[in-house]
């Protein structure tokens, strides 16, 4: 597909605006949004919302159209050197140029050129002739040092200016003095930028501006006069350090949609108790919201939440992303530590039914519904939750809240010393739990865990599984006949049909990932393709007696320091002649009593011993063996099994 077969104007907008920047960058989408709304790209759009939908709409069609191309960075897009160029190659009739080097362009159409990147590095004169472009309306620079020299009137002859986008600059206060005849700008975005002094007072003269982005910024103050740009929809001082906002700024930014206030890392911003009123109040006519509530004494007990549409917060701790199972950020968040009725009162459970990503260390929580005000589906779009250090908290969930995660793909549970089970059951409630979409889940340090769940619990979808420090189990999967002596994860209560990965970590008390017996090929297991068992010190058995029907797709197997392990397979010898492992890779690495990796029995018929081989593992490339003491044979036949 080609430009020219390109129909919608925004498409054809954002298409030419990803032109402008630098060689193989990483174009951030939210950028495009922001540029976008400076240059009046949205004609329909009454809501910033609204833009950032049309802006993904149209990077989405681009991306089908391969005129622009994935990242490797999130929330990022890339263009083809091949496809920038012909952007590029249009000056006359785009009138947007991107220098690398000014003084080396001599295209006489330069000067009509109404968008202009320039990238300053090494540069110690800003061109003279840079007031030569009547007709600029938007104005990237990037990589300038302190050396950099500005005139003091760059902005006299380029009025019509309406975004303007300075990164990684080091910018002398010439560059922040606006003449009044500057009306125009609607955008103004600083990342990444150091200064000769830490005023930007002067920025509140942009009456018209619209969004204001300085990010990564070095300042300690933010100036209450910032108050009078009446018409700012979006203000984002993501990653600014220890940052101090003056009383009376927010209560002034009447017009404000979005506010972004993610810190840097362990340097929160010192919100004071007027901050606080302020922001209660303009929280009301906020549709997007990130901030971290961290190290105050006050809390936000007034706040409105119920008309975010995006969202990040958190309260008692520094804001971290959450992510889904591509690595992508959730863009709907609530990070929540402290105690559970204090957290109750802060009203943010407006918004758990739209939240995506949920990460809770509360005290005084016996089971998630606690922290709850109201019981109508609250997570009905949770796809990511985290637990952790949740002193009380016995069971995670009952089965109507476990009943309504309907689009939960991951969870994690950490470091909660009573919890007992997922899920449990009250009053007498039968049937079966379903998590349609889970996919991964992580347990460790589970002091008292005995279950999934006192149900039955289906999770057709669980492809991934991680387990440590669940000390009350002997083994993951049952005994086939007898499980009184045994206490396994994933009995037969539990039906995971999907599991391809399994990490099992510091289970001290683990004796079997398998019993010795023979097991149904049908069991959880016969999907996995990857086992990685590391520091069970009195595990002594991984798979029972001729696995291969059970572990047909099992391509890879790591087990660390596991001592009391002394053979990894036990084989018989006409057992498993109709079976062909996938097995593709083995690493041992410090298994103090391991004396082979695989042990053939029964073959006291065989005369010559020598003559027995393996077949079925005929596959295997590569076995990795370190620090194994004890080590003798990769594979030994003999008449009887040892355990």
């Amino acid at each position: 597909m080609s430009y020219e077969n390109l129909k919608d104007d925004n498409d054809r907008a954002i298409f030419l605006l990803s032109g402008l920047f630098p060689d193989d960058f990483d174009i951030r989408i939210e950028d495009l949004l922001r540029y976008g709304w400076g240059l009046d790209f949205f004609k329909d759009a009454k809501t910033l919302s609204m833009a950032r939908g049309d802006t993904k709409i149209s990077v989405n069609n681009l991306l089908r159209a391969n005129l622009l191309t994935k990242s490797d960075k999130v929330g990022c897009v890339k263009m083809h050197d091949l496809v920038r160029a012909f952007v590029l190659n249009k000056v006359s009739d785009v009138k947007q140029a991107s220098f690398m080097n000014y003084h080396d362009d001599n295209n006489s159409h330069r000067y009509s050129c109404e968008r202009i990147l320039l990238k300053c590095t090494n540069m110690t004169q800003f061109p003279v002739d840079f007031t030569n472009y009547p007709n600029l309306s938007m104005l990237m620079l990037m990589h300038g040092n302190e050396h950099l020299k500005f005139p003091q009137d760059i902005y006299k002859r380029i009025e019509k200016l309406e975004v303007v986008s300075y990164e990684n600059m080091y910018l002398p206060s010439s560059l922040l003095t606006f003449q009044h005849s500057i009306t125009k700008l609607r955008t103004l975005s600083l990342r990444s930028c150091r200064f000769i002094n830490d005023d930007i007072s002067l920025i509140g003269s942009l009456n018209n501006l619209e969004t204001l982005t300085l990010v990564d910024y070095r300042i300690n103050r933010f100036p209450r006069v910032i108050g009078k740009l009446k018409n700012l929809k979006l203000l984002d001082l993501t990653g600014c350090v220890d940052l101090l906002i003056d009383d009376g700024l927010f209560k002034s930014l009447v017009g404000l949609e979005e506010l972004y206030m993610k810190p840097y890392v362990d340097s929160p911003i010192r919100f004071t108790k007027v901050n606080y009123e302020e922001l209660e109040i303009l929280s009301h006519c906020l549709f997007a919201l990130e901030v971290a509530f961290f190290e105050n004494k006050v809390k936000p007990k007034n706040m409105s939440f119920k008309n975010l549409e995006r969202f990040k917060i958190s309260i008692g701790c520094n804001l971290a992303e959450l992510k889904d199972g591509q690595g992508n950020a959730l863009t709907k968040t609530i990070q929540l530590v402290g105690e559970c009725n204090e957290l109750s009162q802060c009203k943010i459970s407006e918004i758990f039914n739209k939240t995506e990503g949920l990460h809770l260390q509360v005290n005084e929580m016996n089971q998630l519904e606690d922290i709850l005000t109201q019981h109508q589906e609250p997570f009905s779009n949770l796809t990511v939750l985290h637990v952790s250090k949740c002193a009380n908290l016995t069971c995670l969930f009952t089965i109507d809240v476990a009943s309504g995660l309907k689009k939960l793909e991951r969870l994690k549970i950490s470091d909660c010393p009573v919890m007992r089970t997922l899920v449990a059951v009250q009053y007498g409630m039968e049937g079966v739990v379903r998590l349609q979409k889970l996919n991964f889940m992580s347990l460790t340090g589970l002091q008292e865990m005995e279950s999934f769940c006192d149900n039955v619990i289906e999770l057709p979808e669980m492809v991934e599984l991680i387990l440590s420090g669940l000390p009350k189990f002997t083994s993951i999967y049952p005994h086939v006949h007898n499980t009184s002596e045994m206490q396994s994860l994933l009995n037969k209560k539990v039906a995971i049909p999907r599991l391809v990965k399994l990490y099992v970590f510091r289970m001290e008390n683990l004796k079997h990932i398998w019993p010795r017996e023979t097991v149904d090929e049908n069991i959880n297991a016969s999907m996995l393709r990857f086992i990685s068992v590391k520091e069970c010190k009195n595990l002594r058995n991984l798979f029972p007696l001729n696995p291969l029907p059970l572990l047909k797709h099992l391509e890879e197997l790591v087990v660390v320091e596991c001592h009391s392990i002394e053979v990894l397979f036990n084989l018989e010898l006409e057992s498993n002649n109709n079976y062909k492992s996938k097995l593709r890779s083995i690493e041992v690495r410090k298994l103090g009593s391991l004396t082979e990796l695989w042990r053939m029995i029964n073959v006291g018929h065989v005369l010559n011993k020598s003559d027995v081989q393996i077949k079925c593992f005929n596959g295997v490339e590569s076995i990795w063996i370190y620090n194994c003491e004890m080590f003798t044979n990769i594979f030994t036949p003999t008449n009887q099994m040892q355990f």
